[in-house]
């Protein structure tokens, strides 16, 4: 609306989380949903708002690809704490019991010693286009703009799935009653034919309590179009609209946030 500026600054799900607790944002984003013990520690209070979905996507390079060639694969990989690192990750956790048995879950993980390192989606993007016989993780909405080559991943039922907007919705439409009633929903190897394994919901950290009441009112507003006219721009954007079902309940989490004078 006339006169509100939001400044929103690409700084990675971890940092973004920290940011908050530490007071010195209105608002956090991030991929991995807050912990019991972040949520406790945040003095406002902290509300989890779901407001959109997203894929990860393996993007690669590899001119002229029909047949593998005889080299090194080089990884490039996120160096700062990730949702997205922990949405890939996540799911190999799920579904390879050598991955558990490895590196696990989380926004930061051990990778094998032929990674290359790169701050943020924009950075494992640039690693990836300049090198050749690469492979990475980033949001499909990077790969999508700068046309990246993407791989298929096997889902679950054992088919070959690119990220595309329609298989995003799919894949929320056929894992809708994997979501629990606080939001803190988690699909790392989703059930269904056309499912992509890597998605996730991206969730807004807002305070519970507002106590600049014209802000706190502004940020609502600008939510509250967000899980309305917003859901409209999400397949362009590379992301995915939110399932009705879920957006009900994020406006209901919404409501939870309180300002005053």
């Amino acid at each position: 609306e006339p006169g509100t500026l939001i400044k929103y600054a690409e700084i990675g799900s971890g940092e973004g989380v920290k940011r908050f607790l530490a007071n010195t944002v209105d608002f956090g984003a991030s991929d991995a949903a807050m912990t019991d013990a972040q949520i406790a520690s945040a003095q406002d209070g902290a509300v989890m708002v779901p407001v959109t979905a997203g894929m990860v996507a393996l993007a690669y390079n590899l001119p002229g690809l029909n047949g593998l060639p005889n080299r090194e694969i080089l990884l490039a990989v996120r160096q700062d704490s990730s949702g997205t690192t922990f949405v890939l990750s996540n799911h190999l956790n799920a579904a390879s019991p050598e991955w558990r048995d490895g590196p696990g879950t989380g926004n930061l993980v051990r990778w094998p010693r032929n990674a290359m390192f790169a701050r943020g989606n924009e950075g494992v993007s640039a690693l990836v286009q300049r090198s050749v016989g690469s492979i990475g993780y980033v949001e499909y909405n990077f790969a999508k703009r700068l046309d990246l080559k993407v791989a298929h991943l096997e889902n679950k039922e054992g088919h070959f799935v690119a990220p595309s907007e329609r298989i995003g919705v799919a894949t929320l439409a056929a894992n809708i009653g994997r979501i629990p009633a606080d939001m803190r929903a988690y699909i790392p190897d989703p059930a269904g034919t056309d499912s992509y394994p890597l998605i996730s919901f991206t969730w807004l950290l807002l305070k519970e309590h507002y106590s600049n009441k014209s802000k706190g009112e502004a940020l609502k507003r600008f939510i509250t179009w967000s899980l309305q006219e917003g859901q409209n721009f999400s397949g362009e954007l590379g992301y995915i609209r939110l399932p009705a079902e879920v957006a009900k309940r994020s406006n209901e989490a919404l409501a939870r946030v309180y300002t005053s004078p």
